[in-house]
């Protein structure tokens, strides 16, 4: 039996549309980023997903629950 890892980036942030790099400055989603989200929520739906990991930063966990609530997980695995 084979297991299959999606990786998601994050949404849009405001740093990314300056093309400021971010590192591990912990900066929010913009509004763009929270629809990015929804959207490959709707993509990531058509296939099962077992969990969903995430960094701590704000912009990558908010991506995440944003896709773990379209999916009907009731957590996200954060981890540092």
């Amino acid at each position: 039996m084979s297991t299959i890892i999606g990786l998601l980036r994050h949404g849009q942030t405001d740093w990314n549309v300056d093309m400021r790099l971010q590192g591990v400055s912990d900066i929010p989603l913009n509004d763009y980023g929270r629809e990015q989200a929804n959207t490959a929520a709707e993509v990531l739906s058509s296939s099962t997903w077992e969990m969903i990991v995430s960094s701590p930063l704000s912009r990558a966990l908010e991506t995440a629950n944003i896709v773990a609530s379209k999916l009907g997980f009731e957590n996200v695995d954060v981890l540092p």
